[in-house]
């Protein structure tokens, strides 16, 4: 009688967090990405893009060098995710988080000329710096930021299960539009 309680007290366990991480990816805004199906490419205004079926899903990347190494990144991911997306302000991109979900092999795959910044996951924090602004960071490192306190706790959890905030064809620490950003 003990082991089918126990064995019972396992299964419900084992549903609870099962419904607990199937809510928390229903959560996410994401984008599938299909790997099968993607390609560089030169665009009309001189930019380099990475194509999914002819839609540009990475952009505006001023090198060919830039559009591969993101195409690298795209092809170990299973979508493309933001944080903060529809936020209300009118300088919304400051405010927009990009990040991959990378598939089982991306951990062991190397982007050539990777650019990132490395910090201390235990030290990340959101401070609130006015009524519409969180500040995203780990000890002195700058992380991001995010127009709802939702987004910023968001933001805090991805920073929290990476130590490294990765950037290909923009600066570190730029909220430019272009190029893509990822986590380690």
């Amino acid at each position: 009688m003990i082991e089918i309680r126990t064995g019972l007290l396992v299964v419900g366990l084992c549903l609870f967090f099962l419904q607990r991480a199937t809510a928390q990816q229903q959560h996410q805004d994401c984008n599938p990405v299909d790997s099968t199906a993607l390609s560089v490419s030169h665009d009309p205004d001189g930019d380099w893009v990475v194509l999914e079926r002819n839609r540009a899903i990475v952009g505006s990347f001023t090198t060919k060098q830039d559009a591969d190494r993101a195409l690298v990144l795209v092809k170990h991911s299973q979508a493309q995710c933001f944080i903060g997306r529809d936020n209300p302000t009118t300088d919304s991109r400051k405010y927009i988080t990009e990040y991959w979900l990378p598939t089982d092999k991306f951990s062991g795959v190397a982007i050539p000329g990777e650019q990132c910044k490395g910090y201390d996951p235990s030290r990340v924090i959101a401070r609130q710096q006015s009524s519409r602004e969180w500040v995203i960071k780990s000890g002195a490192t700058l992380l991001g930021f995010a127009a709802r306190e939702e987004d910023a706790t968001k933001l805090v959890n991805l920073a929290k299960h990476h130590n490294r905030h990765c950037f290909i064809g923009k600066r570190v620490g730029s909220s430019e539009s272009s190029g893509t950003e990822y986590w380690r």
